[in-house]
């Protein structure tokens, strides 16, 4: 049985939404709605990650942070590159 590592799940989707909706109403710059949801999502990754670790034990740990890492990188160097536009 899997421990419940997505307990979580709609918190960072909640921070999403809302910058999206900041910067759709010129409340925030794309830049900084970005980076509120790069916050959202890695503040989100390391509860979830510390969570498996802990509930699952090392091998589930790990299994479950290799699965997450591919995406949180393609995140960041997007971010990073700036090729999100508005």
């Amino acid at each position: 049985m899997y421990p419940p590592v997505t307990a979580a799940d709609g918190f960072y989707i909640a921070g999403a939404v809302a910058a999206a909706s900041l910067a759709a109403k010129g409340a925030v710059t794309v830049d900084t709605a970005l980076l509120a949801i790069a916050a959202a999502l890695g503040s989100n990754l390391l509860v979830k990650v510390v969570l498996a670790f802990t509930a699952g034990g090392r091998r589930f740990g790990l299994r479950f942070m290799a699965g997450m890492a591919l995406p949180a990188l393609v995140f960041g160097l997007v971010l990073a590159a700036g090729s999100v536009t508005a």
